[in-house]
């Protein structure tokens, strides 16, 4: 961030960024101009008084590693479930959602997608959306929280399997995890697990 300006949120996708006012000193310097021969033009030294000033822009969020892909999140996927659960209407955003039915939606997403999956859906919107008004970020917290209090047995903290895999050779724990790969009745197909009848 470049010394002197603030960050303000000003709505959805625009910032205002506050110039704070600076003072400072030109040195005196000699100025040759080319006008029929050379003129040696002298500046004396100067200070500058610049004023504060604010201006609106878009907001490309916080400096980072470049674009990244995150697999949970399709474009417009919580909000096309939102609409057909009758949340909100054709054209409005998750976001727009009452407080108040934060749980119920949550409850409808756990329903639709999988618990493990809705939990991280809502995980992404709290982890990239930071700056978004309106208690967006309540509303979101609010969910995931919900599906963490209602679906434990989906959420297994990192500790729990560590705790169960102690003592496991690397191919035990490999067979007793629950994954598709190496598995009886299912197949790499096209980079994928499938399940074959």
């Amino acid at each position: 961030m470049t010394k002197g300006r603030e960050r303000l949120n000003f709505g959805r996708g625009k910032i205002s960024v506050a110039v704070k006012p600076t003072n400072y000193r030109v040195k005196a310097m000699d100025i040759k101009q080319h006008r029929n021969g050379i003129v040696t033009l002298h500046r004396p030294a100067q200070k500058v008084h610049r004023k504060g000033f604010k201006y609106k822009r878009k907001d490309i969020g916080a400096p980072g590693k470049g674009p990244r892909i995150i697999k949970v999140l399709k474009k417009g996927k919580m909000t096309k479930i939102a609409v057909q659960g009758g949340f909100i209407k054709e054209g409005q955003r998750v976001s727009d959602i009452p407080t108040s039915r934060m749980d119920d939606f949550a409850r409808y997403l756990a329903k639709r997608v999988g618990p493990a999956r809705a939990f991280r859906m809502f995980q992404v919107q709290l982890l990239f959306r930071k700056r978004q008004p309106d208690g967006f970020q309540d509303k979101m917290l609010r969910a995931r929280e919900t599906i963490a209090r209602e679906h434990p047995e989906a959420l297994t903290p990192k500790a729990a399997i560590r705790e169960w895999s102690k003592g496991m050779t690397p191919a035990e724990r490999a067979r007793a995890m629950p994954s598709r790969k190496g598995r009886s009745g299912y197949k790499l197909i096209g980079g994928r697990w499938r399940k074959v009848e």
